[in-house]
């Protein structure tokens, strides 16, 4: 599966962090561009620490060429962000992604959370659809209605990456029943804060901190390598805690 869409049913559940953060790891063996497709609210620029001029909104307008909004972060790495634009025509981020697929092995795409046109139309360019949601219930529900449109739309679903967990087994539960496999558990973690005020991934500022383990395993999830996530609980959260 080249294209790996990553989406939310609502913001702040950390979505954005978890997509920089596998770019960086899956770069490590193939070449990787990390598409930006919320024009919302875009911040996948500042995780890297990248200021931005021309964006993907540029391109999907018909003002400049693909090339012109690739912003390099590594040899292997490239990022394609986005700026606010609302009332764009999203459903011409398929032939960007087309256009995309010939120079690199993985493109992930960081869709709109929610339920919009905005956030659900551009999920039809992926291959395969991962969620991201916290363990509350509130953040579940939601994440349920995102599964149920990618389902309609006919995207291959690929499981869950429940973040910012801090030891809730039985929302660990809940979320596999409601929601299918869980590829991926994150800890809470100071150094997502850290890393954010720093403006670079945490598996580069703190490659050997507890939540990187866990992208890590996420990760391998992701490329068919098939790591067992286990739940722990909230006593075990604490030792386990970065």
């Amino acid at each position: 599966m080249r294209v790996i869409g990553f989406a939310s049913g609502k913001g702040g559940v950390g979505k954005t962090t978890i997509v920089a953060n596998l770019a960086i790891l899956m770069s490590k063996w193939m070449k990787v561009i990390v598409v930006d497709a919320d024009v919302f609210l875009p911040n996948l620029h500042a995780a890297f620490g990248l200021r931005t001029a021309t964006t993907l909104s540029d391109v999907l307008t018909g003002n400049v060429d693909v090339e012109m909004a690739i912003y390099s972060v590594s040899t292997n790495l490239h990022v394609m962000p986005a700026s606010p634009a609302p009332n764009l025509k999203i459903d011409r981020l398929s032939e960007v992604i087309d256009e995309l697929k010939k120079d690199y092995d993985r493109i992930l795409i960081d869709f709109s959370a929610g339920l919009s046109k905005m956030a659900s139309i551009p999920m039809e360019s992926a291959d395969i659809l991962f969620l991201i949601t916290n363990p509350e219930k509130a953040s579940l529900v939601s994440a349920q209605k995102v599964k149920k449109i990618g389902e309609e739309l006919g995207v291959k679903g690929g499981g869950v990456i429940l973040n910012r967990y801090a030891g809730e087994k039985e929302l660990f539960k809940v979320t596999e029943t409601m929601l299918g496999r869980i590829v991926g558990l994150i800890r809470e973690s100071k150094y997502v804060a850290k890393s954010w005020e720093i403006g670079k991934p945490f598996v580069v500022l703190y490659p050997n901190s507890g939540i990187t383990k866990d992208l890590v395993n996420t990760m391998l999830n992701i490329t068919g390598q098939n790591r067992r996530i286990k739940p722990y609980g909230k006593l075990w959260a604490r030792l386990k805690g970065d």
